[in-house]
């Protein structure tokens, strides 16, 4: 359990927090490529600028999230479920959300990439 830390400019590349609970952190400019976040659950967290592509976040629960400008290709969510996330600005190409539940209140405005993104009720 990670509960009420700041990351800043950290670098937490192939951490495994998978089965985690990750309640009210924030990620600044933090490094979570290929960061492995399978069955987290994650809640009232910043995550914004950072770079976290081809993260895992399948199966997750995610709730009250921001995803701001953060680059998030090739990350997965497939299978997550998703209430009042928000990717505003951030990076989605080819991020993929296969079966992902929910999408309660979530956000993609200004976000890059949508239309390479898989899985989208959208796309």
């Amino acid at each position: 359990s990670i509960s009420g830390y700041t990351f800043t400019a950290a670098i937490l590349k192939n951490a495994s927090l998978e089965d985690s609970v990750v309640d009210g952190v924030s990620f600044s400019r933090a490094e979570l490529s290929m960061a492995n976040l399978e069955h987290a659950s994650i809640s009232r967290c910043e995550l914004h600028s950072v770079k976290a592509r081809d993260a895992d976040f399948s199966h997750a629960v995610l709730s009250d999230l921001d995803f701001h400008h953060a680059n998030l290709e090739r990350a997965s969510f497939a299978n997550s479920e998703m209430n009042m996330v928000s990717f505003f600005g951030a990076v989605v190409e080819r991020v993929d959300y296969t079966n992902a539940a929910g999408y309660t209140r979530a956000s993609f405005d200004g976000a890059v990439g949508t239309s390479t993104a898989v899985g989208l009720p959208w796309v």
